[in-house]
C-alpha cells in the first residue's frame, strides 16, 4: 500500500518509528484515520473510531461559518455514516504498527486520561505546524495542543505560551482566549496544551463585536504615546529588516519605514493580536473567541488588527488582488481607523502595518514555503510607493479631538 502525502518527518515526529498508509488495517491494526480532503492531500488526520470522535471534530471545525461551513459538515457526516467517504484508499489510513508509543499516549500519561489524538496541518506556509485536538472517548474535546517542528515554530510555540500566559491577567470582558493547561517538550520541541473554546456553540461574530474585542485587546493607548523613532516597535522592526538579505524588496522597506520616522509625529503604541482575521475568531454569546495568539506583540502603533482584518478578509475574498487591496486599504484607512486618529495619521499607520506584515513574511520565508501573499514586493510596493502623505503634525487641535471621534464605531 502506498503512503499517505504527509511529510514522513511530521509522521515520525507524532508516531515515532511508524508510517501511515493508504486504505483499511487488518484486525490487528485498526486504527483508522479519515484524511481530508483525501489521502493525498491531507490536512486532517481524524481517528474514525469511535463514531463520536469524527463527528465532535467535524462540528468543531465547521460551526461558526454560516450556512456553507453547516451544509459541508452535514454532507460529510451523511457520508461516513453511509460508509462512502470510508471505501477504497481516497480517504482512509491507517498506522503501522498500531503498537506504537506516540503524542497520544504522551499526552494521556500527562493528562492522566485515555486521549484521542486528530491532526490538523494547514495549508502549506512557513509557520505550519500540526495543531492537535485532543479528545475523550466520547469526541469531547479536552484540551487543543500546538507542536513544534523547526526553529520558527518552536519560537511561535513558545511566543503563544507566554501570550496566553499574559492575557490571563488581564480583563477583556468581549475576549475570549484560551488558557494555558500545561508546557511540555515532545522530541526535543515544546508542546503547548491549551483549553477548547466552546466551538460548539460558535456563531458569525458581527462587525461592532470584532471591532469591540480589537480595542479591548489594545489596551489603553492613551497612556503609551511617543515618536515612532524611539519605540520599541522601531527597533524590532529596525532589527528584522537589517537582517534580511539584500532585495529590492528589502531597500523598499527600509526606506519607507525611515521616511515615516522622519515625520517625528507622535503615534498612540498599543498591542495587538498579530493575525486578527475572521478564521481565527468566532462569536459565542456576546463574547468574541479567538485562538492563534503567536504573533501577540504589546507595542505596535494603534490600529493595526484593524487593518490586518481588513486586508486578509479581501484577499481571502479574491488572492490574485492582493496589490489593489493594499493599495485600496491605504486609501480608505481613514474609515478603518477614523474612530480613534485624523486622516493623515491614519494612513501613515496603515503603511506601517504593511512594513510590519511584509517584513515578518520575509523573514519567516513566506514565499520559499509556498505561503499566501509570499511574493511580498508586488503587494508592498503597492502601499508603499504611492504619495506618502505626512504624519499628521503635533498640532494640539488635531491631538486633542483624536480620542473623541466616534469611539464605538465598527470598524472593517
Amino acid at each position: 500500500m502506498r503512503s499517505v502525502a504527509i511529510a514522513p518527518e511530521l509522521i515520525e515526529l507524532l508516531w515515532p518509528h511508524a508510517h501511515l498508509v493508504r486504505g483499511r488495517g487488518n484486525q490487528d491494526e485498526r486504527l483508522e484515520i479519515l484524511c481530508l480532503p483525501s489521502t493525498t492531500n491531507a490536512r486532517s488526520l481524524i481517528p474514525l473510531k469511535p463514531a463520536s470522535v469524527p463527528a465532535g471534530v467535524l462540528t468543531r471545525r465547521f460551526n461558526g461559518r454560516g450556512l456553507r461551513g453547516t451544509a459541508k459538515r452535514m454532507a460529510l457526516m451523511s457520508l461516513l455514516r453511509a460508509g462512502v467517504v470510508t471505501r477504497g484508499q481516497s480517504h482512509v489510513a491507517h498506522l503501522l504498527p498500531r503498537s506504537v508509543v506516540g503524542l497520544a499516549e504522551f499526552v494521556s500519561e500527562h493528562l492522566q486520561q485515555d486521549i484521542i489524538m486528530a491532526v490538523h496541518i494547514g495549508a502549506p506556509r512557513a509557520n505550519q505546524k500540526p495543531v492537535l485536538e485532543l479528545m475523550d472517548g466520547t469526541g469531547r474535546a479536552v484540551a487543543f495542543g500546538k507542536l513544534g517542528v523547526n526553529p520558527l515554530t518552536d519560537q511561535l510555540v513558545r511566543a503563544e505560551t507566554s501570550a496566553l500566559t499574559v492575557l490571563a491577567s488581564r480583563r477583556l470582558p468581549h475576549v475570549m482566549h484560551p488558557t494555558v493547561l500545561a508546557r511540555l517538550s515532545w522530541q526535543g520541541h515544546p508542546l503547548l496544551l491549551q483549553s477548547p473554546l466552546p466551538v460548539e456553540r460558535a456563531t458569525r461574530p458581527p462587525a461592532a463585536l470584532v471591532a469591540t474585542a480589537a480595542r479591548e485587546v489594545a489596551g489603553p493607548s492613551e497612556t503609551h504615546r511617543g515618536y515612532l523613532s524611539e519605540s520599541g516597535f522601531f527597533s524590532r522592526l529596525s532589527a528584522r529588516l537589517s537582517s534580511l538579505p539584500p532585495s529590492e524588496v528589502g531597500e523598499l522597506l527600509n526606506n519607507s519605514l525611515l521616511a515615516l520616522a522622519s515625520e517625528r509625529a507622535r503615534l498612540s503604541f498599543c498591542a495587538w493580536h498579530g493575525d486578527w482575521t475572521p478564521w481565527n475568531m468566532a462569536a459565542a454569546a456576546n463574547r468574541l473567541m479567538v485562538w492563534d495568539w503567536e504573533r501577540y506583540d504589546s507595542e505596535v502603533p494603534e490600529g493595526f488588527d484593524q487593518l490586518h482584518h481588513a486586508f486578509q478578509s479581501a484577499v481571502q475574498r479574491n488572492p490574485r488582488g492582493a496589490p489593489v487591496h493594499a493599495r485600496k486599504l491605504v486609501a480608505r484607512a481613514p474609515q478603518v481607523l477614523g474612530w480613534r486618529m485624523d486622516e493623515l495619521t491614519a494612513r501613515a499607520t496603515t503603511r506601517l502595518y504593511f512594513l510590519e506584515i511584509a517584513s515578518r513574511y520575509l523573514k519567516d520565508g513566506q514565499a520559499q514555503s509556498g505561503g499566501r501573499l509570499g511574493h511580498v514586493l508586488p503587494w508592498a510596493a503597492a502601499a508603499l510607493t504611492s504619495t506618502q502623505p505626512r504624519f499628521a503634525s503635533n498640532d494640539p487641535r488635531r491631538s486633542e479631538v483624536r480620542h473623541e471621534q466616534h469611539p464605538d464605531s465598527p470598524t472593517a
